[in-house]
């Protein structure tokens, strides 16, 4: 029997999604303080915020009505959506589309590198009132989930009101999947109506299979990720220009959307290197901007920002701060070296690390990429990416690699072998635009 009359589902989604909507709404409640706190850190406050209750004061729904609607959450999300926006726009110059984000920083990251044709707005919270507030205007002609965010009162609203609804990306991590398993009774009924879920390998198909998504509906094109092809972000004169009036260094080195603690213990590491370099360091949050200074410069280092250069004149140890937000790809492109961070801390799963290895870089990581495979371990497998399982002899490995003259094959490897994984972008699209 088809999941979408099976009777015993429908009568546990019955049950639970007023359930669900109330501990949401507590959850909300409790959580507006820090919330406000976060978003005030975070640069958000004033940039639109309330639309997240649905206060849209602009922009004119009448002249977005019937265009693609992406939900995209957070910068990783977002960086996917704008992929595939480009690469339709690359076929249809006139395709316009809808960008909601969840958080201040996928907003400014959609704010400032979508196409201008697009319009970004915050997502509504998961309420069925806001939810209606929002489509009955916009009319969308169809949502686009990126990775797995199953907001269940989203998949409702479109299965009740039949919006077509596809994922793009869609990764099921070991974590998502226990969780989703479990549910897989209310799921499978709203999953069942899903036109398309695009994912990265025959495990992930099966996973949304086992959750309700018909098996003609799973679609393996690979992960936009992984796919750099497209856009290829270079820096620009200006950031060239500052790196280039640091002191004469041996290598650029990258710690890249570092967690805390992993700025001080890596950079401490890397103190013992006997060559002299520049450390250039890229915390995944930048509102982490003065606790990373502080820790930097009470290790030694001479630390120099982005947003308040000042031309270094001091000896020793120098470190280049990014404190800005949607720049890492740009210096990325201008390191030598990249240590990938979240890699180093148990139980995170890392950051993302093919675009510097797309880009030439010899990449770093720590024990802990769950969230990259098995792409990262094949990477490693081909001699193309340096993984360690502890930070303790990362001085003495690069060190080996630099004297050896390795860092650049071994970066050569990993680029090749990427480049075998393109075309996800190109697929993903051919996807979205079938009707």
């Amino acid at each position: 029997m088809p999941y979408h009359r099976a009777p015993i589902p429908l009568l546990i989604m019955a049950a639970l999604f007023p359930l669900y909507s109330v501990v949401l709404l507590l959850t909300c409640i409790l959580a507006a303080p820090f919330w406000v706190i976060k978003m005030r850190k975070r640069g958000g406050w004033g940039t639109g915020l309330l639309q997240r209750i649905g206060q849209y004061s602009k922009p004119d729904f009448t002249q977005l009505q019937g265009l693609d609607y992406y939900h995209a959450v957070s910068v990783g999300e977002v960086v996917i959506a704008i992929k595939a926006i480009k690469e339709i726009q690359s076929r249809q110059p006139d395709y316009h589309a809808v960008i909601a984000c969840t958080t201040a920083t996928g907003h400014e990251i959609a704010r400032t590198q979508a196409p201008k044709s697009s319009t970004v707005l915050y997502a509504p919270l998961d309420f069925q009132f806001l939810l209606r507030r929002l489509f009955t205007q916009l009319q969308p002609r169809q949502i686009i989930l990126v990775d797995s965010e199953l907001w269940p009162n989203l998949l409702r609203y479109t299965q009740r009101h039949d919006i077509p609804l596809k994922i793009i990306n869609g990764r099921l991590s070991d974590k998502s999947y226990i969780q989703f398993i479990k549910f897989r009774s209310l799921l499978a009924p709203l999953l069942s109506q899903i036109k398309a879920v695009c994912v990265d390998g025959s495990e992930q198909a099966s996973r949304w299979q086992s959750l309700g998504v018909p098996a003609e509906n799973t679609h393996d094109v690979g992960s936009l990720k992984f796919d750099f092809a497209i856009d290829q972000n270079r820096a620009p004169a200006e950031f060239s220009k500052q790196l280039d009036q640091f002191p004469s260094h041996k290598a650029k080195i990258l710690l890249a959307s570092t967690h805390a603690p992993e700025e001080e213990e890596l950079a401490q590491e890397l103190l013992r290197l006997d060559f002299p370099f520049l450390l250039m360091v890229a915390p995944r949050h930048a509102e982490r901007r003065t606790e990373v200074q502080k820790a930097l410069t009470t290790l030694g280092y001479t630390v120099t920002s982005r947003t308040t250069f000042q031309q270094p004149t001091a000896s020793g140890h120098h470190a280049f701060l990014l404190d800005t937000t949607g720049e890492l790809s740009q210096l990325s492109s201008l390191a030598d070296i990249v240590i990938i961070g979240k890699s180093w801390l148990k139980k995170t799963g890392g950051q993302n690390p093919f675009e510097a290895i797309s880009q030439g870089k010899l990449l770093i990581a720590g024990p802990h990429m769950q969230n990259f495979e098995p792409l990262f371990s094949k990477v490693v497998s081909q001699e193309g990416a340096i993984q360690l399982a502890s930070p303790n002899n990362l001085a003495d490995q690069i060190e080996e690699l630099v004297k050896e003259q390795r860092a650049e094959n071994i970066a050569q490897r990993g680029q090749s072998f990427l480049k075998k994984h393109l075309g996800a972008t190109v697929q993903t699209a051919d996807f979205i635009l079938q009707h």
